[in-house]
């Protein structure tokens, strides 16, 4: 397959669910990617192409956004959180506890500018604070030096 350039389509059924999937070479090994049956892609007729660019400030600060926030793909670093809370849930069931669903989050305020935004997580990530947080607190230490290391290690 590698050397040909070509990918072979398949289906098959993961949680009571069919999936359309292709099949690819990489580094030696076969990787399976899920796509879309045409029934699950939504047409764009109707939606209107923007027609302006935006201006060249808001694409400079969001690339400095991206590019401060970028760091190599290490997969240790994630974990199924999904799990992790559903043995919780679980454990609690074992031990006859009340279980209640989780509240929903706080919807966030509506960005009514969008240059003020994008210069205020940049501010943000200057001071090394974490850009997600409303309250301006510190990024995790660990994680905001390593991000540093490789930022500094990578220009």
């Amino acid at each position: 397959m590698d050397k040909q350039e070509r990918s072979p389509l398949g289906r098959f059924v993961m949680r009571a669910n069919e999936y359309l999937v292709a099949v690819r070479a990489r580094e030696s090994a076969l990787a399976l990617t899920t796509m879309l049956f045409a029934d699950e892609v939504r047409p764009t007729k109707g939606i209107a192409a923007r027609a302006k660019r935006p201006p060249a400030k808001q694409l400079q600060n969001a690339v400095a956004i991206i590019e401060e926030l970028s760091t190599e793909w290490d997969p240790e670093s994630y974990e199924d959180c999904y799990r992790r809370r559903l043995k919780r849930v679980i454990d609690a069931k074992r031990k006859r506890r009340t279980i209640e669903a989780p509240r929903p989050e706080k919807e966030p305020d509506p960005v009514t500018d969008l240059m003020a935004a994008l210069d205020g997580t940049l501010e943000r990530l200057h001071k090394g604070e974490d850009p997600r947080a409303e309250d301006g607190a510190p990024t995790d230490g660990e994680r905001a030096g390593k991000r540093r290391k490789r930022a500094t290690a990578s220009r």
